[in-house]
């Protein structure tokens, strides 16, 4: 049996040098993955509802060659801290937002998946200033309905 056609996370993130942490967002221990050159743009990477950072790890070395990219665990998801509640996309929203408190980071682009792709689009409506681009990959969410 040849191993040449195996395929699992590492095939993926081995193309990168890449570190994961924990950092205290707002009160909120959250991990996250990041990787690339230091002064590149900004990316942050969000996941879909039950996921995790590695939802992203089959995008994530490809654009780590262009992108100061991040991809983290949101708020009750993967590895970062799980309040006994049902969570608001306005508690998600606040939740990136310390994130990129917490790193300094000033101005980001998203790229969300589904879940990710509805608080991308929010933290863009909330945080215009904070907000590069948002590119949505399968989009999901009431982006129409004026609440959050």
């Amino acid at each position: 049996m040849s191993n040449e056609n195996y395929q699992s996370i590492w095939t993926h993130l081995m193309a990168a040098s890449f570190r994961q942490d924990y950092v205290d967002a707002g009160g909120v221990k959250t991990r996250y993955v990041n990787a690339g050159p230091k002064d590149a743009p900004k990316l942050i990477m969000l996941h879909g509802m039950g996921g995790s950072w590695e939802n992203c790890f089959a995008n994530f070395a490809e654009h780590a060659k262009y992108f100061d990219t991040y991809a983290i665990d949101m708020l009750g998801h993967g590895y970062t801290d799980k309040p006994d509640r049902l969570m608001t996309t306005a508690e998600y929203v606040n939740h990136v937002k310390n994130f990129m408190d917490a790193m300094k980071i000033d101005k980001a682009s998203f790229l969300g998946l589904s879940l990710g792709s509805w608080v991308s689009t929010k933290v863009a409506v909330k945080h215009p200033e904070r907000v590069e681009k948002v590119s949505m990959l399968s989009a999901w969410g009431a982006l129409s309905q004026g609440r959050m």
